[in-house]
């Protein structure tokens, strides 16, 4: 199809803790050729849609504005001139979805019924992770698979990144110990974003999120964990908390609050040990 013209290969090297080599390839697109993509998509279904149902399904929908800021309007335009085509969004970003898509003002708004989806079971997690493991020809015990998700879950998204650098680092089986390998490098590959992000806190918020990375917290705002974070009194520590939530850095889980993006828990722990 003409748009595969315009996506440029991208090659990525990594090199594991024995110094094995590993590629990636990504495509590679302007915000101009990422619109033209969009566009070029949008119109091949709307032809198909005059014989039967079309859907174009994008995930982790809230990425598109750094692709371009331009492309949720555009997207809007498209499904104007093309009611036949159906668009679902999907993203794990609940601030981010809310502001392009539910928020007043937002570019998409009142366009798309909004469906809350809560995690996949674990069970089947595990079976998916197993299923895609062998169909990659290495194996990959239940246990492992386990581990894989109470690392990284409970978002689809952290899960399937966690498994693929441990299919990547693994040779025939994938085993708990290349699963702690591959939590190292996804940590390594995200760690100069982890800096910035974490250099641009105040000295007391980055102490509260050492705080809820290092420990299981339910009560953040009770005076054990006020002093651990060396905060004078809860209410600090509550702004703290509503503006972490607000952007989900932080999130409770099962009455726990934590930092939400494992990686980046993991970032933190080594950065207090270090």
């Amino acid at each position: 199809m003409e748009f595969a013209k315009r996506l440029r290969p991208q090659f990525t090297v990594t090199f594991d803790d024995a110094g094995h080599p590993s590629f990636s390839l990504a495509p590679s697109t302007t915000p101009r050729e990422a619109e033209q993509l969009i566009d070029d998509v949008f119109r091949i279904l709307a032809e198909l849609a005059m014989s039967g149902p079309a859907v174009l399904m994008l995930d982790e929908f809230q990425a598109t504005a750094e692709l371009s800021p331009r492309l949720p309007e555009l997207l809007k335009a498209l499904c104007d001139e093309h009611p036949g085509v159906s668009l679902v969004l999907a993203g794990s970003r609940r601030h981010l979805m809310e502001s392009l898509v539910l928020a007043p003002g937002a570019p998409l708004y009142n366009m798309a019924e909004r469906l809350a989806l809560g995690p996949v079971e674990v069970p089947v997690m595990q079976r998916y992770l197993q299923r895609r493991a062998k169909s990659g020809g290495k194996s990959m015990s239940a246990a492992v698979a386990l581990d894989i998700c109470d690392q990284a879950g409970p978002i689809p998204h952290d899960i399937q990144r966690l498994a693929y650098e441990a299919f990547d680092a693994s040779s025939q089986t994938i085993t708990s110990a290349r699963v702690a390998v591959a939590t190292h490098q996804v940590v390594a590959h995200e760690s100069v974003v982890y800096a910035e992000r974490f250099s641009k806190l105040a000295f007391g918020h980055r102490r509260v999120l050492w705080g809820l990375a290092s420990a299981e917290v339910r009560q953040p705002t009770a005076a054990r964990f006020v002093r651990s974070v060396g905060y004078a009194n809860a209410a600090s520590v509550a702004k703290a908390l509503r503006e972490f939530e607000d952007d989900e850095t932080v999130v409770e889980r099962d009455g726990v609050v934590t930092v939400a993006d494992p990686f980046f828990r993991d970032w933190l722990r080594n950065e207090q040990r270090s």
